[in-house]
């Protein structure tokens, strides 16, 4: 399913960043472990690709219309527990991104406990991020391995760069 080429308010920039308002996070200053993007927020430009089967993998171009600076990696944020009481508890940590020359990665894995009216679940996602600039990061993500997704960023890396 295509992600249509269009300018994001802040609502939807946290929605496809995985943010949800109800969560609560430990250490609370490291909410920010679970985005999706670095670089999704009120403003950006978005495009990209959804699929949903056999397993659900995000691939998302972001632009902002000024440069991102990073956060600083606070101490004691390379992991964050999560939750929404009655509904997810989880686990976001930091892992290296992909070795892409000139292009500088990061990657999260998430592992959440969901309470559905089914019964509990738990789900596993890796994102990863590929900085091409100050304005410009691919993210992929998914409930996949994580070395396809690693593959995947390789390539949408190579078609956004044009080579």
């Amino acid at each position: 399913t295509p992600i249509p080429h269009t300018t994001v308010n802040q609502e939807e920039a946290d929605k496809l960043a995985g943010m949800r308002k109800e969560f609560v996070y430990d250490p609370p200053q490291c909410g920010g472990l679970l985005s999706k993007s670095t670089h999704l927020g009120e403003g950006s430009q978005i495009q990209g690709i959804t699929v949903h089967k056999p397993q659900q993998i995000v691939i998302l171009a972001v632009e902002t219309a000024a440069a991102v600076t990073d956060p600083p990696k606070n101490a004691g944020c390379d992991r964050v527990s999560f939750t929404v009481p009655g509904e997810v508890t989880g686990i976001a940590e930091r892992i290296p991104g992909p070795t892409i020359p000139g292009v500088t990665t990061s990657g999260t894995r998430t592992h959440m406990d969901l309470t559905t009216p089914d019964g509990a679940k738990a789900v596993d996602e890796t994102t990863f991020r590929a900085e091409l600039s100050a304005r410009v990061e691919i993210a992929v993500g998914g409930k996949t391995d994580p070395a396809r997704l690693e593959d995947l960023l390789n390539k949408a890396v190579v078609a956004v760069r044009g080579h």
